[in-house]
């Protein structure tokens, strides 16, 4: 028989319908695993003879909701194969276990039954992501604008020129004026420190002129050096006084130096009602939606364009021959649970974000699996002036702790300003600072 197998289409797509499609899956008839007969011996071997205790019907599918261009596959599978709205079997087996894929012209979703069991699984829209003038779907568009009309690699990619010195004590450093964000403002991310060897890895990131987060497990240490470039493309180093690391295993820590950071970017993120606007990435609708609630980030890492890991997709990566930092694009999927290797871990240890591998996405051209040396890279989500605007904010919300997760900066704002406050009494810097938020009153919300 012919093989049914997945789509290879894209996975994301900006929508105005954000209707739920929901399929039913009904098995009449239970499906019972074969029953043995008594052994019967002969010479050299037992055999052990078995007979159908019962047949299996044929189940059917449901489809309601947003049908438009619905539609369902069966996974790659010589077991079972769809006839219609009914899965049919091909021949009996003890594990009555099927997989398949349904979608519309606006969603995909793969899931798995029984056919001893009755199922219904729902698929949607996701509010926040697919409406069309939505924050998270005008951030998508934005990212896509700016990379997806390129080619992949050291143009487009990286931040500065090749060849530049990340020497401590002698930084030059050219922006690269073709990169796809080569109007963000950087400055605010280390350009180098005694941390990282005189290269470009291990950053911290400004979130007032004297504070800085970063990943805990990269080692910024009281006494390094760190440099930045400012604006005017001059170069400021100053030392870590003190840090102080989160009690809970979510890899965050903050620092405080001996003086103020000037002509730099000051890092803001989400305010702390960012699910009014992108409910897609919370924890619940994480689970009601099969685990696409995702939207691009930027991350600025480093990316020797060594790869220490077999070269096959989904991870395949595209070398880039150059000592500049790199921009790379990856999937943000949960921002308020505990992530340590991706977006499926039950809460309880932490506050992450985690991201989600989608293979077949343009965007993917400019995934660059993580190498030794990413840990600590910043992921920044971009907010548009207006849902169609290429003007915009970036708003940091993680940095890499895994390959696929890291600390959410989002859901830890609070605790973070109290560390700044902590350490600047600790240390003896007047004034207070916090971790800023991004306004985003030009976008609706789904209350």
């Amino acid at each position: 028989m012919a093989r049914i197998v997945y789509s290879a289409g894209a996975t994301l797509k900006g929508a105005t319908e954000a209707d739920d499609i929901q399929v039913s899956f009904t098995s009449v008839v239970r499906s019972v695993p074969y029953s043995a007969d008594p052994p019967v011996y002969v010479p050299g071997c037992v055999v052990y003879p078995s007979t159908p205790a019962q047949t299996v019907s044929d189940g059917a599918f449901t489809f309601s909701g947003n049908t438009k261009g619905a539609y369902l596959k069966l996974v790659d599978s010589d077991r079972w194969r769809v006839v219609g709205n009914d899965v049919r079997e091909v021949y009996r087996g003890n594990n009555n276990r099927f997989y398949f894929e349904f979608g519309n012209n606006f969603y995909r979703r793969r899931g798995s039954s029984d056919v001893a069991t009755s199922s219904t699984y729902r698929g949607a829209s996701q509010p926040g992501l697919y409406d069309y003038n939505s924050l998270a779907a005008s951030s998508t568009r934005l990212v896509r604008s700016r990379f997806q009309t390129r080619q992949p690699g050291a143009d487009t990619q990286c931040l500065f020129l090749d060849g530049g010195s990340y020497a401590v004590e002698a930084p030059s450093v050219t922006p690269n004026p073709n990169c796809a964000l080569a109007d963000m403002d950087w400055s605010g991310v280390s350009v180098t420190s005694t941390n990282g060897s005189g290269l470009a890895f291990y950053p911290v990131m400004l979130v007032s002129p004297r504070h800085a987060v970063c990943n805990k497990h990269i080692g910024a240490y009281t006494g390094q050096e760190v440099v930045f470039r400012r604006r005017d493309g001059s170069y400021q180093t100053v030392n870590v006084l003190g840090e102080v690391d989160s009690a809970t295993s979510d890899d965050l820590r903050v620092v405080v130096f001996d003086a103020d950071v000037t002509d730099c970017a000051y890092y803001k993120t989400l305010p702390a009602d960012w699910r009014r606007y992108i409910p897609a990435l919370t924890s619940e609708t994480l689970g009601a939606y099969g685990g696409v609630g995702c939207v691009p980030l930027v991350f600025r890492t480093y990316n020797t364009g060594i790869d220490p890991s077999p070269d096959t997709p989904p991870h395949k990566n595209n070398p880039i021959a150059s000592n500049s930092p790199k921009l790379r694009v990856d999937w943000l999927a949960l921002m308020d649970s505990a992530i340590k290797s991706g977006p499926t871990v039950p809460p309880g240890e932490g506050i992450g974000a985690g991201m989600i591998l989608f293979p077949t996405d343009a965007l993917h051209a400019f995934f660059n699996n993580p190498y030794p040396g990413d840990s600590g890279s910043p992921g920044f989500f971009l907010v548009p002036s207006g849902p169609n605007s290429q003007s915009f904010t970036p708003a940091l919300v993680t940095s890499y702790w895994t390959p696929r997760s890291g600390p959410c900066y989002t859901e830890r704002r609070t605790w973070i300003d109290a560390t700044m406050q902590a350490l600047s009494t600790t240390y003896g810097v007047q004034g207070t600072y916090t971790f800023g938020t991004l306004d985003l009153s030009a976008y609706p919300t789904y209350d």
